[in-house]
């Protein structure tokens, strides 16, 4: 499993902070539990007036809460492992002038690792450095019990690919699988764009 990298704190640590950064830790599951998992963001002028009731600065206050929203993002993940195969996929669906496409699933030992390509007439575009940013973030769903991970994203104008990490590997027979990639307008997940892109089981 790939974790992130360990901040070095500073030695001091006053342990009578114990009990109240323990009850912090135990406000966080509580807080997840009553929102059923998904409790988001309070919105910005909320964590303003929170700060300025309890005299802490807002810039203080939004870190909390965006480090908080960063959870999954810092889940420990799995990194392929000992490449096997390529299994055929070839799926592609046009959108609203866009070709997308998967063409293999790579098989590790550990792991599969999934690969959408987007594709459309960028001739008449300018360069838009981290172009990425303007097509929104996606995120994979299979049905079954799979963990799947965005790996990254990269491409100009023209193209554009995402990848993703599927643990435990899917099997070779993808009869039984559908992909579905839903489009979002931030990195976390919290504010879906509407956009839905669903590649069907694969029929022999």
């Amino acid at each position: 499993m790939c974790r992130i990298k360990q901040f070095r704190y500073p030695e001091h640590y006053d342990q009578r902070a114990a009990p109240y950064d323990e009850k912090f830790l135990s406000l966080l599951i509580e807080r997840k539990t009553a929102a059923d998992n998904k409790p988001g963001t309070p919105p910005e002028d909320q964590l303003e007036q929170w700060a300025e009731k309890y005299g802490l600065y807002p810039d203080f206050v939004k870190a909390i809460f965006g480090t908080i929203r960063m959870e999954e993002e810092l889940r420990p993940r799995a990194e392929p492992e000992d490449f096997i195969k390529y299994v055929p996929v070839m799926r592609s669906v046009e959108r609203d002038g866009k070709l997308y496409s998967m063409t293999a699933v790579k098989q590790y030992s550990n792991a599969s690792v999934i690969t959408m390509a987007v594709e459309w007439d960028g001739t008449a575009e300018e360069h838009v450095p981290g172009r990425y940013d303007l097509m929104g973030h996606f995120r994979l769903y299979i049905e079954g019990g799979y963990d799947c991970r965005a790996r990254g994203a990269k491409g100009g104008n023209g193209s554009m690919s995402y990848t993703f990490t599927v643990v435990p590997p899917l099997p070779e027979n993808l009869e039984e699988i559908s992909f579905v990639f839903e489009r979002f307008e931030d990195p976390f997940g919290q504010e879906p764009s509407g956009f839905e892109l669903k590649f069907n089981p694969i029929r022999e």
